[in-house]
């Protein structure tokens, strides 16, 4: 049974709790099988090397909590929020998860054997190595997850979303048990490079005309790059033209607002960040610089979380683009560093159709030299 120690340290919040852990480095296994935690808030608990093994955990938050090679055998974690969470190297078998939020987390190396997923979020997740053997896959959502050397033999998928991920490494899809059709986007199809197997595509009720001409894929790849244009609602206007003009020229790209609220706080709207945020190696970031964005509260942000995928994609993708002078009146730090680094195109007479025709056409080289 769980220490009861453990349990009333927990119920006190993931500060005492981690204060706690902090004080006693040696305590290496944490005895809290069995105990009921459900629908505490525990965002950022370090619950690693825990036994939780048969524990009731339905509407937990533990968002961004660390569970690295944490042991939760039978546990019920229905509907918890476990967004950004490290479960890295976990033992999760027999396990329900049913409606869990799952999104962004990193369940590297973990094993989640008959598993319940029904309804379960794992977009942008990180799976690369993890066993799914014998899991129930029902209307999980698998979009832009990290599959990589991931097991899905004997699992169960019905209308599973199969949707941006890259499925060559993967294990087990020939004995995929399907209850009915699935989900496969045909942006899982490119990247896969059409070496599906066509009884996995039967299964998920991809239609025979399709599954034949597929193979054709297995020796292209799809390199092309994508954009997302970064920018305050202010300069709505322009990012709408330049959005236009690029997806006339046939980039893809999507527009990325950020708002601002009276108080000059930024109002933060999960979906466009959670697309920047699963952004791919050849995708890059168009960011307008304003006197509104960067006097914004969410520019720093989004360049230090680029700057970092730049060191470590080794490639360039800010593509920085200026509306007016605000940034030679500036004096903040960060983007004077950023300035000695990347080229800054002028569209400061963008409303101008040749000057504006100039500059688009600089953007075209930056972009295309960049990838």
């Amino acid at each position: 049974m769980a220490n009861e120690e453990f349990v009333h340290l927990l119920k006190q919040g993931p500060q005492i709790w981690n204060a706690w852990r902090m004080q006693h480095p040696d305590n290496q296994r944490l005895d809290l099988t069995g105990c009921d935690l459900a629908g505490l808030e525990l965002p950022d608990a370090n619950l690693s090397r825990a036994d939780l093994s048969s524990a009731k955990l339905s509407q937990i938050n533990l968002s961004q909590a660390t569970l690295t090679d944490a042991t939760m055998v039978y546990v019920d974690l229905s509907q918890a929020n476990l967004s950004r969470a490290n479960l890295s190297r976990a033992i999760i078998m027999y396990a329900n998860l049913d409606a869990a939020d799952l999104s962004q987390a990193n369940l590297s190396q973990t094993s989640l054997v008959e598993t319940s997923f029904i309804r379960t979020n794992l977009h942008g997740s990180n799976l690369s190595q993890a066993s799914l053997t014998g899991s129930d896959l029902t209307e999980t959502l698998f979009i832009e997850t990290n599959v990589n050397g991931v097991d899905f033999t004997n699992s169960t998928m019905y209308h599973t979303v199969l949707a941006g991920i890259d499925l060559r490494s993967v294990g087990g899809l020939q004995s995929v048990f399907h209850h009915g059709p699935s989900h496969v986007s045909l942006s899982t199809i490119v990247r896969s490079h059409g070496t599906l197997p066509k009884k996995f595509l039967r299964g998920t009720g991809t239609p025979e005309l399709l599954i034949q001409p597929l193979a054709s894929l297995a020796s292209q790849s799809d390199t092309s790059a994508s954009c997302y244009i970064s920018y305050s609602a202010w300069d709505k206007e322009f990012a709408g033209q330049l959005h236009a003009d690029l997806q006339d020229l046939g980039i893809r790209c999507w527009l990325s607002p950020k708002y601002t609220g009276q108080q000059g706080e930024w109002i933060r709207t999960p979906w466009y960040e959670r697309a920047e945020a699963s952004t791919n190696i050849n995708d890059k970031v168009v960011l307008i610089l304003s006197e509104h964005s960067i006097n914004s509260p969410w520019i720093e942000i989004i360049v230090n979380n680029f700057l970092k995928k730049e060191r470590e994609s080794k490639r360039p993708l800010l593509i920085l683009c200026q509306l007016d002078d605000a940034i030679m009146r500036t004096e903040w730090s960060w983007l004077a560093d950023l300035l000695k680094i990347h080229r800054v195109l002028d569209f400061t007479q963008w409303r101008k159709k040749e000057a504006y025709d100039s500059t688009l056409l600089q953007f075209l080289t930056v972009f295309q030299g960049s990838h």
